[in-house]
Protein backbone atom coordinates (compact mmCIF):
# COMPACT_ATOMS: atom_id res chain seq x y z
CA UNK A 1 0.00 0.00 0.00
CA UNK A 2 0.87 3.58 -0.49
CA UNK A 3 2.88 5.29 1.93
CA UNK A 4 1.78 8.83 3.80
CA UNK A 5 5.05 11.18 4.78
CA UNK A 6 3.94 14.06 6.30
CA UNK A 7 4.39 17.00 3.87
CA UNK A 8 3.24 21.12 3.56
CA UNK A 9 1.50 21.50 0.44
CA UNK A 10 0.75 24.91 -0.23
CA UNK A 11 -2.86 25.61 -1.46
CA UNK A 12 -3.55 27.49 -4.44
CA UNK A 13 -7.04 28.12 -5.97
CA UNK A 14 -6.42 26.06 -9.01
CA UNK A 15 -6.06 23.24 -6.78
CA UNK A 16 -9.08 21.24 -7.91
CA UNK A 17 -8.62 22.16 -11.11
CA UNK A 18 -5.07 20.89 -11.80
CA UNK A 19 -6.30 17.82 -9.99
CA UNK A 20 -9.82 17.13 -10.72
CA UNK A 21 -11.25 14.56 -8.81
CA UNK A 22 -14.94 13.13 -7.67
CA UNK A 23 -14.67 12.28 -3.65
CA UNK A 24 -17.58 10.88 -1.55
CA UNK A 25 -16.73 11.64 2.10
CA UNK A 26 -18.43 8.98 4.76
CA UNK A 27 -18.40 10.05 7.75
CA UNK A 28 -21.05 9.98 10.50
CA UNK A 29 -19.93 12.67 12.98
CA UNK A 30 -21.76 15.87 11.64
CA UNK A 31 -18.81 18.02 12.94
CA UNK A 32 -16.20 16.41 10.98
CA UNK A 33 -18.54 15.74 7.97
CA UNK A 34 -18.53 19.93 8.19
CA UNK A 35 -14.71 20.50 8.62
CA UNK A 36 -13.44 18.18 6.09
CA UNK A 37 -16.41 19.57 3.52
CA UNK A 38 -14.94 23.01 4.23
CA UNK A 39 -11.27 22.01 3.67
CA UNK A 40 -12.24 20.56 0.45
CA UNK A 41 -14.10 23.33 -0.65
CA UNK A 42 -11.16 25.56 0.08
CA UNK A 43 -9.32 23.44 -2.56
CA UNK A 44 -12.07 23.87 -5.39
CA UNK A 45 -13.58 20.49 -4.37
CA UNK A 46 -17.49 20.08 -3.87
CA UNK A 47 -18.25 16.38 -2.29
CA UNK A 48 -21.13 14.12 -1.86
CA UNK A 49 -21.46 13.06 1.89
CA UNK A 50 -22.78 9.72 3.40
CA UNK A 51 -23.26 9.08 7.14
CA UNK A 52 -22.57 5.40 6.87
CA UNK A 53 -20.99 2.79 4.92
CA UNK A 54 -24.79 0.79 3.55
CA UNK A 55 -25.20 5.12 2.06
CA UNK A 56 -21.51 4.64 0.35
CA UNK A 57 -22.69 1.11 -1.22
CA UNK A 58 -25.54 2.79 -2.70
CA UNK A 59 -23.55 5.95 -3.79
CA UNK A 60 -21.02 4.24 -5.99
CA UNK A 61 -24.03 2.16 -7.05
CA UNK A 62 -25.24 5.55 -8.57
CA UNK A 63 -22.00 7.47 -9.06
CA UNK A 64 -18.24 6.94 -10.24
CA UNK A 65 -16.01 7.93 -7.53
CA UNK A 66 -12.17 8.97 -7.81
CA UNK A 67 -11.72 9.04 -4.09
CA UNK A 68 -13.55 7.61 -1.24
CA UNK A 69 -12.69 9.43 2.27
CA UNK A 70 -13.99 6.78 4.82
CA UNK A 71 -13.83 7.07 8.07
CA UNK A 72 -13.69 3.33 9.79
CA UNK A 73 -16.15 3.13 12.78
CA UNK A 74 -19.79 4.05 11.61
CA UNK A 75 -22.89 2.66 12.43
CA UNK A 76 -24.93 0.16 10.59
CA UNK A 77 -22.12 -0.84 8.31
CA UNK A 78 -18.20 0.18 9.61
CA UNK A 79 -15.45 1.23 6.71
CA UNK A 80 -14.13 -1.35 6.57
CA UNK A 81 -16.84 -3.78 5.98
CA UNK A 82 -17.99 -0.95 3.15
CA UNK A 83 -14.74 -1.19 1.57
CA UNK A 84 -14.43 -4.51 1.39
CA UNK A 85 -17.68 -4.61 -0.49
CA UNK A 86 -16.37 -1.49 -2.91
CA UNK A 87 -13.31 -3.65 -3.81
CA UNK A 88 -15.84 -6.96 -4.71
CA UNK A 89 -17.60 -4.77 -6.77
CA UNK A 90 -15.08 -2.98 -9.03
CA UNK A 91 -12.59 -4.90 -11.18
CA UNK A 92 -9.00 -3.77 -10.25
CA UNK A 93 -8.11 -1.29 -12.99
CA UNK A 94 -11.48 0.95 -11.75
CA UNK A 95 -11.18 0.87 -8.50
CA UNK A 96 -11.48 4.02 -6.57
CA UNK A 97 -8.71 5.71 -4.41
CA UNK A 98 -10.04 4.60 -0.35
CA UNK A 99 -8.54 6.72 2.23
CA UNK A 100 -9.31 5.28 5.73
CA UNK A 101 -10.17 8.22 8.40
CA UNK A 102 -9.59 6.99 11.58
CA UNK A 103 -8.90 8.29 15.58
CA UNK A 104 -7.62 4.71 15.91
CA UNK A 105 -3.60 5.11 16.54
CA UNK A 106 -3.37 0.85 16.47
CA UNK A 107 -5.23 1.22 12.79
CA UNK A 108 -2.61 0.17 9.93
CA UNK A 109 -3.82 0.47 6.75
CA UNK A 110 -0.48 -1.30 5.36
CA UNK A 111 -0.84 -4.61 8.28
CA UNK A 112 -4.77 -4.82 8.90
CA UNK A 113 -6.44 -3.70 6.21
CA UNK A 114 -5.81 -4.01 2.14
CA UNK A 115 -8.63 -2.84 1.14
CA UNK A 116 -7.43 1.16 2.05
CA UNK A 117 -5.09 2.57 0.28
CA UNK A 118 -4.08 5.54 2.50
CA UNK A 119 -4.60 6.21 6.03
CA UNK A 120 -5.48 9.74 7.98
CA UNK A 121 -5.63 9.92 11.27
CA UNK A 122 -7.74 12.62 13.06
CA UNK A 123 -7.62 15.44 13.30
CA UNK A 124 -7.21 15.47 9.65
CA UNK A 125 -3.88 17.42 8.64
CA UNK A 126 -5.06 19.19 5.67
CA UNK A 127 -1.19 19.27 4.43
CA UNK A 128 -1.46 15.49 4.08
CA UNK A 129 -5.11 15.15 2.57
CA UNK A 130 -4.31 17.15 -0.41
CA UNK A 131 -0.56 15.35 -0.78
CA UNK A 132 -3.27 12.12 -1.11
CA UNK A 133 -5.07 13.73 -3.67
CA UNK A 134 -2.02 14.96 -5.42
CA UNK A 135 -1.11 11.26 -5.80
CA UNK A 136 -4.80 10.52 -7.23
CA UNK A 137 -5.61 10.78 -10.73
CA UNK A 138 -9.43 10.90 -12.23
CA UNK A 139 -11.53 7.58 -13.34
CA UNK A 140 -12.41 8.25 -16.96
CA UNK A 141 -15.96 8.54 -17.39
CA UNK A 142 -18.53 6.77 -19.91
CA UNK A 143 -19.33 9.69 -21.46
CA UNK A 144 -15.61 10.26 -21.84
CA UNK A 145 -14.62 7.25 -23.61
Amino acid sequence: MKNNNNINIQLNKNFSDTNPLIILLAEDIIANQKIIKFLLNKAGYEIDIVSNGIEALNAVNNKTYDVILMDINMPQMDGIEAAKQIRKKFPEDNQPIIIALTADITFNSNKENFEMDYTLRKPIKFGELLKILLECKPKRRKDEI
